[in-house]
């Protein structure tokens, strides 16, 4: 399996004095991360979807106990190699997030963390891409340009809706109440090009 650790890990971050960041230190910021993240994600699942309950791995993340209560702060390509693992073993299926955490012993918040490391990755490291849908959820499949090719249609559709309606109720009053204003004339110009862009970019051929 790659190895999708980062180089320059091991130099650690820094102060604008210089001074770097101890391993106490890095391991508390990480225990901090990791439950912001966690709180995060339930929030959006709240308002999206309506799920109000905590799962079993968020409460015990939140609480600090259990198995959670040490490791909090793993740097996240070893979220990313647990995925890699669980991914390739899984196909030509794919898994759910909820399968993911199964498979990996990993929180929702630590999964989000390993795929985003993972798709950040994979092109360095001679992977396929992470690829999601709702019939089979995540999956990373070796030549498979029509999967490749939905998935980013999808992604294109989604970003012209909000670039769609951040025209349309934002950047259009704007210009309705300054007309003459070069700076949102300028934004107008280059907006509504790259609306069109992402249309055409989503469109089948």
């Amino acid at each position: 399996m790659p190895n999708l650790r980062g180089e320059h890990y091991d130099d650690g971050e820094h102060y604008d004095d210089g001074e770097h960041y101890d391993d106490g230190e890095r391991e508390t910021v990480g225990r901090g991360l990791s439950r912001v993240r966690a709180a995060a994600d339930w929030i959006e699942n709240a308002v999206t979807r309506g799920e109000v309950d905590l799962d079993e791995q968020l409460e015990k993340l939140l609480k600090g106990s259990g198995e959670y209560a040490m490791g909090r702060g793993v740097p996240a390509h070893v979220h990313a190699e647990a995925i890699l693992s669980a991914l390739l073993e899984a196909r030509p299926a794919g898994l759910t997030i909820g399968q993911l955490m199964s498979a990996t012993e990993r929180t929702r918040a630590q999964v989000h963390t390993g795929l985003a490391h993972l798709r950040k990755v994979a092109a360095a490291k001679g992977l396929p891409p992470v690829t999601w849908d709702k019939r089979w959820g995540y999956r990373m499949l070796d030549d498979a340009p029509e999967v490749w090719i939905g998935y980013e249609r999808a992604f294109f559709e989604a970003v012209h809706h909000r670039v769609e309606n951040f025209i349309a109720g934002t950047l259009l009053p704007h210009q309705k109440k300054t007309p003459n204003d070069p700076y949102i004339r300028t934004v107008m110009a280059q907006m509504c090009a790259i609306e069109s862009t992402l249309q055409l970019l989503a469109s089948p051929e």
